[in-house]
């Protein structure tokens, strides 16, 4: 049975990057058009952080984080191994995870200035300039070392749009339900703590691991997700509703 202490953040409903025309649901886009906005998101917020909302923008920062995201770069490679073997966890578990979210959240300098969608470094360029940058950076370099470690990651994107607000923040992919309910109620309970993650539309279930927070699974610093993309996937889903 779950912990009590364990809450569902966000059941999302999400739509894949290719279309169908024709969907039944009022929530999903059933056209896409030249030019027409995805994503309903005020001018100064889109312009602050260059958001992605049409098609052509949300393809090009996929492909930019599909380069950027390098877990296969000798770099990469050799510090998620470190990182993992230091904190003695050898394994493809969550415990590897919050290793890898322990060191980079401790040793991170955020950078506001650098809240920009529109520009993507690698994460062999933002390890080498000593982790430091906004949180789509954090998140570049937090899926490249899991995926180097064996993990799935996504990243997503949200906002608060009354304050204004936009971050990126990774994901880390936990299981199918009956898996993963068995592990996001381990972490409750070693945490003490609630443990936010969401829902795919195919069932499975991807942890939050927003910066700032004192463990994994931490509560995002955004209250609504609009864009999901899976750079080693080149793929993305826009969350509706």
């Amino acid at each position: 049975m779950m912990s009590e202490k364990m809450v569902l953040v966000c059941l999302v409903l999400v739509i894949p990057s290719v279309l169908s025309p024709g969907c039944a649901s009022s929530d999903l886009h059933s056209s896409v058009g030249g030019g027409e906005a995805l994503i309903p998101m005020p001018p100064e917020v889109k312009e602050r952080y260059e958001f992605p909302t049409e098609v052509s923008e949300i393809e090009s920062l996929t492909a930019d984080l599909n380069a950027g995201v390098s877990s296969h770069d000798p770099v990469v490679m050799s510090l998620a191994r470190r990182i993992v073997q230091d904190a003695g966890e050898g394994g493809q578990d969550m415990m590897a995870v919050q290793a890898i979210y322990s060191y980079v959240a401790s040793n991170w300098t955020y950078v506001e200035e650098s809240e920009n969608f529109g520009r993507v470094s690698s994460a062999p360029e933002i390890i080498e300039r000593g982790l430091r940058g906004g949180s789509l950076d954090y998140s570049v370099v937090m899926a490249s070392l899991l995926e180097a470690a064996g993990f799935r990651t996504r990243i997503v994107f949200g906002c608060d749009v009354n304050d204004g607000i936009c971050r990126a923040c990774p994901e880390v992919f936990v299981g199918t339900e009956e898996e993963a309910k068995q592990i996001l109620a381990g972490l409750s309970e070693t945490f003490q703590d609630r443990i936010y993650y969401t829902h795919d539309s195919k069932g499975g279930y991807w942890l939050s691991l927003d910066l700032g927070c004192e463990h994994i699974g931490g509560k995002p610093s955004f209250e609504r997700v609009y864009l999901i993309i899976y750079p080693a996937e080149k793929r993305w889903e826009i969350v509706t509703g």
